[in-house]
């Protein structure tokens, strides 16, 4: 239940809450929360974060006791929330509490320089939780890593290093699958048409 992880239950607060519990509002006190792909966030929960931000207590579900906080909150997303709240899919008011300050992050196809360095860090991660020695990436893989989509975003660029990892047939793998995915994702610009009667 995202409430209670949110903002903490008291015993018998619902079936099974045998006893108290702090939510993460609670837990991030005197520091910072990361509520990521807020987008996602229930309604009932958006309107309790809105309040939450709005009087700085939290309210643990099945209490009555207002607690109150002093952190940042820190609200990532996947989509532009004020198309969203102008959509109507996305609460307006939270918006607006959110929008204090904002940092666009552009997606990582286009930062290939931030995609390698990325990927050495989850290669190495890799390599220590497969016990594989250290190899360094050779042109190619450079190459091929800077050609490559990636729109799964960090997460699928951990995958292709976890699959890059092991060895050499996984090496190919990386390689084959990549062009796959490009022969897949690449759009043939359309060839003007010809005048009737012309070869």
């Amino acid at each position: 239940m995202i409430e209670s992880e949110l903002f903490g239950h008291e015993a018998g607060a619902f079936t099974g809450s045998a006893g108290p519990r702090i939510g993460k509002f609670e837990f991030a006190n005197g520091g910072t929360l990361l509520l990521d792909e807020i987008e996602s966030m229930p309604l009932l929960a958006r309107a309790k974060v809105l309040r939450v931000i709005q009087e700085r207590t939290v309210e643990r579900v099945g209490s009555n006791r207002q607690i109150p906080l002093d952190l940042r909150i820190i609200a990532a997303t996947k989509v532009d929330l004020l198309d969203e709240a102008e959509a109507g899919r996305f609460r307006a008011d939270l918006h607006y509490r959110l929008n204090t300050a904002s940092v666009a992050v552009p997606p990582l196809r286009q930062r290939s320089e931030d995609a390698l360095l990325l990927f050495h860090y989850f290669l190495e991660l890799a390599q220590k939780r497969f016990n594989r020695p250290s190899q360094p990436l050779h042109p190619a893989d450079i190459e091929a890593l800077s050609c490559y989509a990636r729109p799964g975003n960090v997460r699928e660029l951990k995958t292709v290093a976890d699959k890059f990892c092991p060895g050499s047939l996984q090496r190919q793998l990386f390689h084959s699958e990549r062009h796959r995915h490009q022969a897949r994702h690449t759009r043939r610009e359309p060839q003007p048409r010809r005048p009737p009667g012309t070869i």
